[in-house]
């Protein structure tokens, strides 16, 4: 009897034992329940954004400038293999009718020179000497090789090709940038620099030539050279503009995100108007003070 009794007091507490310790395999071991992952704070996106403005736009075209100089004589030599005596002036300098510039020494040679006066290079005009070769020692002679250009004064003739010919008046002044250093071209008639008259384009939009002298004293220009001028082709006062790459086109439309009080971005369709390098002209869509984003 005590031996039964015994057993009865401890199958409970072997019982209780193994269900604390998860052992026994009596009892099911219970899941572990799932654990809820933790959402964080929500952060809003940010944008990069302009705002829609309103004041004056500018279009400007740069245009290149081409040297045309109808007074601009090249000098040269017509022999090989002579050894140069000199050339005695140097770019920039002013020079006089019949000036001696440079010779040849023909040496041995002579039998070659029907003339000896084309061992000498003398200045046609007064004018100024826009480029002068550098000689290096015992430099030979090369036939037509140019060592001298001359300019008839320090006016000198340009010319640009551009469909919007029509915006340059004669007689009127434009910028002209050239060597880093600006100046003032003035629109001229051709014929005024001993030019063909100019036969325009019927059709709009086509491009024509127009001349203009250039008046610097001191500046050095050859033919071929390049410059350039920038014209106003359009402006306009009092619109709402943004900068041109908040635009995108979808489907030929015109389209710009922008965002909302709660920060979400959106499309909006818009319609514009005047454009320049930088900015465009805002006709329908937006606001002044709208916020449009950039990226």
């Amino acid at each position: 009897m005590k031996k039964t009794k015994t057993n009865r007091l401890l199958l409970p507490a072997l019982a209780a034992f193994c269900l604390l310790s998860g052992g026994c395999g009596i009892f099911p071991k219970e899941e572990e329940l799932v654990k809820t992952p933790i959402i964080e704070a929500y952060q809003q996106e940010e944008f990069r954004t302009a705002q829609v403005k309103r004041g004056t736009l500018k279009h400007y075209e740069t245009i290149d400038v081409v040297v045309q100089n109808t007074g601009e004589t090249q000098l040269y030599f017509p022999f090989d293999n002579m050894t140069y005596k000199g050339i005695y002036v140097k770019t920039g300098d002013s020079v006089k009718n019949q000036q001696l510039l440079a010779s040849l020494d023909a040496g041995n040679k002579m039998n070659q020179v029907g003339d000896s006066s084309q061992l000498e290079l003398h200045a046609p005009y007064d004018g100024i000497v826009v480029y002068a070769r550098e000689l290096e020692e015992r430099e030979k002679s090369v036939s037509r090789q140019v060592i001298l250009i001359l300019n008839e004064s320090d006016t000198f003739v340009v010319s640009i090709f551009t469909p919007y010919w029509q915006k340059f008046e004669i007689g009127k002044n434009y910028p002209f940038h050239f060597a880093g250093e600006d100046y003032q071209m003035t629109a001229v008639d051709p014929v005024e620099v001993g030019l063909e008259p100019i036969v325009r384009p019927e059709n709009e939009g086509e491009a024509s030539r127009v001349y203009f002298t250039v008046h610097a004293p001191g500046l050095l220009m050859q033919s071929g050279q390049m410059g350039n001028t920038t014209l106003l082709l359009e402006e306009k006062d009092d619109v709402l503009y943004i900068p041109s790459y908040a635009i995108t086109l979808i489907n030929d439309e015109e389209i710009v995100y922008v965002e909302n009080a709660e920060g979400i971005r959106s499309a909006k369709k818009i319609k514009t108007g005047m454009k320049t390098d930088e900015n465009v002209e805002v006709l329908e869509g937006l606001s002044e003070g709208d916020l449009v984003i950039l990226d």
